[in-house]
């Protein structure tokens, strides 16, 4: 899989707003479905080994936590005291973000990333998400400093999610945090583990806002990939790209004919034949996997147990593909037990229900 240009994705920019504000049902539909296609993914995150994931699980037909040990994580070679790879004398993990936490983190350490999460439960860019969605029904807007500011209270707050890991860019912008930058200047960018779909995830609540509006200041998408990363590839390309395929399946085009026909716009073929891929979280490859599971499974829970059940980076794939799931079916085509499956499923709810009302309002 190759995403197939390198130019800006600026031919898809006309389609990120809407005369004709979508449906509750298909803005609900695509919340519920972000969440649940996280939380599926989340005990089989990074399996490359599929063997493996059969002899843990079987196969992910439900909600499961992660199994105590996982032999092959490379948690254990991260850097805590920033990004990528490293040592683990660095101490952003346990003493700035993710308290409590370091131990998983240590050389020889066989955990999960996910370590000690419940079935059901959604992980940290899902909270971080969430976050963005309270904060732009109080502010009314997208304010990148107070959902920055919120966004470094959380995050520097113990106790406030129950995840054990954090991405490079996490870490990279609370090792800036740490020696007293600007919160301008505390984003960053390693040129490696940044350009990632997890930056995706982040953005789905100002898309579905701008789907909303007459006229969406476009703007707003790159501002919220500017709250915690820098990354020219996410504003300029694979942003919008997500922004205008999912905008479509709200405005009523089916996932497969979306899917398909951006992809065709940036030269690539996506045969609903070909067998699941298992990739990595790089943008050029687990972007068009994402447009695969979309384009092969017309169905709801088909799509998302099909992602999570290929390995590979699949728990941010899933919140994506799971928002355009759910914004195809609506909420109503969502089976209950995967809404009521979730941890805190009934403050979800509240959450989203109140982003909706928000967005009822625009136009």
């Amino acid at each position: 899989f190759f995403f197939g240009t390198s130019e800006p994705v600026t031919v898809l920019l006309c389609t990120m707003s809407s005369a004709t504000q979508p449906p509750a049902s298909k803005l609900k539909g695509a919340l519920w479905g972000m969440f649940i296609g996280d939380a599926l993914a989340m005990p089989v995150h990074w399996y490359y080994n599929l063997n493996q994931l059969r002899n843990d699980f079987g196969k992910i037909t439900k909600y499961e936590a992660p199994m105590p040990r996982f032999p092959g994580s490379i948690m254990n070679l991260s850097n805590t005291g920033g990004g990528g790879r490293g040592n683990d004398s660095g101490s952003i993990i346990g003493d700035v973000i993710l308290h409590g936490k370091k131990e998983f983190w240590l050389k020889g350490g066989q955990y999960h990333y996910h370590h000690g999460m419940k079935a059901g439960e959604n992980t940290l860019e899902l909270y971080i998400t969430r976050l963005i969605m309270r904060s732009i029904v109080e502010d009314k807007k997208v304010d990148l400093d107070k959902i920055r500011q919120r966004y470094c209270t959380f995050m520097t707050t113990p106790g406030t999610h129950n995840d054990t890991y954090a991405g490079t860019c996490h870490r990279m912008f609370f090792a800036n945090y740490a020696k007293k930058k600007p919160f301008s200047e505390c984003p960053d960018n390693d040129g490696h583990n940044v350009d990632t779909i997890d930056g995706l995830v982040n953005l789905i609540p100002v898309v579905l806002l701008n789907a909303c509006r007459a006229a969406a200041p476009t703007q707003d998408l790159a501002t919220t990939v500017s709250m915690c990363r820098r990354s020219v590839s996410l504003e300029k390309r694979f942003g919008p790209a997500y922004a205008a395929v999912l905008t479509e399946i709200l405005q009523g085009k089916s996932v497969r004919d979306a899917a398909q026909s951006h992809a065709q716009q940036v030269g690539l073929r996506l045969d609903p034949r070909a067998g699941d891929p298992m990739t990595a979280c790089y943008l050029d490859s687990s972007y068009p996997a994402m447009l695969h599971f979309a384009v092969k499974y017309p169905a709801f829970s088909d799509a998302l147990l099909a992602s999570a059940n290929a390995g590979g980076e699949n728990v941010a794939r899933g919140a994506c593909l799971g928002a355009m799931m759910g914004a195809s079916v609506g909420v109503e085509g969502i089976d209950k037990k995967w809404i009521e499956g979730l941890v805190d499923h009934e403050g979800l709810a509240k959450d989203i229900d109140a982003f909706v009302a928000f967005l009822s309002q625009q136009g």
